[in-house]
């Protein structure tokens, strides 16, 4: 028994160290798969490009504004690797919205087929559009539609959020 928790517990060690150390580990804030096609988090680099792009990564949909940030190298790169970088801006609080989630929903149904990442800063805007999305377009329960926007990153826009699940 002592030998298998030994071999175990090297087994784990190694196992850790091939992960943390794996090239294709991005960088990317509370980066989740939500789904097989739907990668959320927030605002990917440069270098996490590339390696999104190796992970079948077709379409990048940013929600910061310009505002927040200089997206153009972003924008340079993500075309010169081929993907796809669009621009869905929430800059405030009441740009939360069921027309926002909508935009959004017609986004990820266009890309169906292909691999999405949606970000923002942290990836609390990303779960506030999902959760809005999952009630008003996929039909799902208040508290299921909440669950999945905080699998998605919601966390303080949780109070935007709940007034417009009716």
């Amino acid at each position: 028994m002592r030998y298998l928790s030994i071999t175990f517990i090297m087994l784990m060690s190694f196992s850790f160290v091939a992960v943390s150390g794996d090239d294709d580990e991005i960088e990317m804030k509370n980066a989740k798969w939500i789904s097989d096609k739907i990668l959320v988090g927030g605002q990917p680099s440069e270098t996490d490009l590339a390696k999104l792009k190796k992970q079948g990564i077709k379409t990048i949909v940013t929600l910061r504004p310009e505002a927040e940030f200089d997206r153009s190298d972003l924008l340079l790169k993500s075309n010169s690797l081929g993907m796809t970088y669009l621009s869905l801006p929430i800059g405030s609080r009441s740009d939360i919205s069921l027309d926002k989630a909508r935009m959004l929903d017609k986004i990820l149904a266009a890309s169906e087929k292909d691999k999405v990442a949606v970000h923002c800063a942290s990836s609390n805007r990303v779960g506030a559009l999902m959760a809005l999305r999952a009630f008003h377009l996929k039909g799902k329960s208040k508290e299921d539609a909440l669950k999945e926007g905080e699998k998605a990153g919601l966390k303080s826009l949780k109070g935007v959020v709940e007034p417009l699940l009716k």
